[in-house]
């Protein structure tokens, strides 16, 4: 048996963190890419409005949602 069971408090709390975890790494995977190369050089990717660094904005919006729900 949960021994959580019932304390939603601490549920909320975990589910937060792990999501928050969760789309940190995710930037973090896209931001490794970049630093490798796989995008191109490094420099005009981060100069330009590309894919990738689009979706890290998108990302870095989730990571602030989860913050602010914490």
């Amino acid at each position: 048996m949960n021994p959580y069971a019932g304390n939603r408090h601490f549920s909320n709390i975990s589910y937060l963190s792990m999501g928050l975890a969760s789309e940190a790494g995710e930037v973090l995977g896209k931001v490794k890419k970049i630093l490798r190369g796989d995008h191109g050089e490094i420099n005009k990717v981060m100069a330009e409005e590309s894919p990738a660094t689009e979706a890290i904005k998108a990302d870095l919006g989730a990571v602030l949602r989860y913050l602010c729900r914490l």
